[in-house]
């Protein structure tokens, strides 16, 4: 039977190996590594705020999904990119354009359109299995009692994943002179220490000993559950270098670029067909990356109004003029 906490576990680890090869292959030895570690303990400390940021989002969506049915968990989630952005604004004290802006808007809102669009697929012609199933997901279902304290805890989710990842950008970036792979290293060994935590007070409704006992193990040796794995173990040391080289906003507009390519392959290799509401969404996602990656034109570029022209030709003239007056 599958456990992710042992899978979490074993990527978490496999994290560690990684950052530790990358590092000896790109910015020294392992004696090296040793001697960073040292020498950068108050960073390694300052990564306990993403990592424990990163704890309350794994632990909360586990109580969340328990309190919301899936469309409405699913669909309120998609608003994380638009509070990344807000975070970003708030953290580097840097304002996004008017076409990054709209960019971003754009591409939550094809989200939507495709979360919304998937479940609406899929209750056509099982209404009935939808109301039990929805019954069975959580407390939300039954009679669409939502409290003010459930959007709370579902607040604090969003903006705890997304000030970690905010928050790890700007540790990359403010701390340029430490290796990413060195920082990346950081991170995993506080997950992993908070991951145990977590194991230890029973916060994922799993413990230790279910973690790491032999039938789970034996199960992540499985070759589909062994590449799963290994690509999210992959995921992460990449998420670091791209968080150092852009920024959390284009990682989050980047990350819907699934909805684009996905839908493509699945059509190419499955037959799967492409629904209008997914066009949709991959068109919108689409445009939404076009507009974040088209930088703003500036003033000059984009011309005089009349009455700026006029104001410009009568200082060129009076200057004209004072020229001719010296000469």
């Amino acid at each position: 039977k599958f456990n992710s906490a042992t899978a979490v576990m074993m990527q978490s680890l496999l994290k560690i190996i990684l950052s530790v090869f990358l590092f000896i292959r790109q910015d020294g030895t392992g004696r090296d590594l040793l001697k960073q570690a040292a020498k950068h303990k108050a960073v390694f400390l300052l990564y306990v705020i993403p990592s424990s940021l990163y704890a309350v989002y794994d632990v909360l969506s586990y109580v969340n999904l328990r309190n919301f049915d899936p469309t409405t968990y699913y669909l309120l989630l998609q608003l994380r990119l638009a509070v990344t952005a807000i975070i970003h604004q708030v953290m580097f004290k840097k304002k996004l354009n008017r076409n990054q802006w709209i960019a971003v808007l754009i591409t939550t809102a094809g989200c939507i359109i495709k979360t919304i669009g998937d479940f609406a697929s899929a209750g056509k012609g099982n209404d009935e299995d939808a109301t039990s199933s929805t019954s069975a997901e959580g407390n939300a279902a039954k009679g669409n009692q939502f409290s003010a304290r459930m959007y709370g805890l579902l607040l604090v989710q969003i903006l705890s994943g997304t000030a970690a990842m905010v928050y790890n950008e700007l540790l990359l970036k403010k701390r340029s002179f430490i290796p990413v792979n060195m920082q990346n290293l950081f991170m995993y060994l506080n997950s992993v220490g908070f991951l145990l935590g977590m194991l230890l007070l029973g916060l994922t409704g799993q413990s230790i000993s279910e973690a790491i006992q032999l039938e789970n193990l034996q199960v992540m040796l499985h070759p589909d559950v062994l590449a799963m794995v290994v690509i999210m173990a992959v995921i992460g040391p990449t998420t670091g270098a791209f968080l150092k080289l852009l920024d959390s906003v284009r990682k989050g507009i980047a990350s819907a670029l699934i909805l684009v390519v996905l839908p493509i392959f699945s059509l190419a290799l499955f037959g799967i067909p492409i629904v209008s509401h997914l066009l949709l969404a991959m068109v919108m996602v689409s445009l939404g990356i076009y507009l974040y990656s088209k930088p703003e034109k500036s003033t000059q570029e984009q011309g005089l109004t009349p009455a700026q022209e006029e104001q410009f030709a009568d200082e060129e003239e009076g200057a004209n003029r004072q020229h001719r007056e010296q000469d």
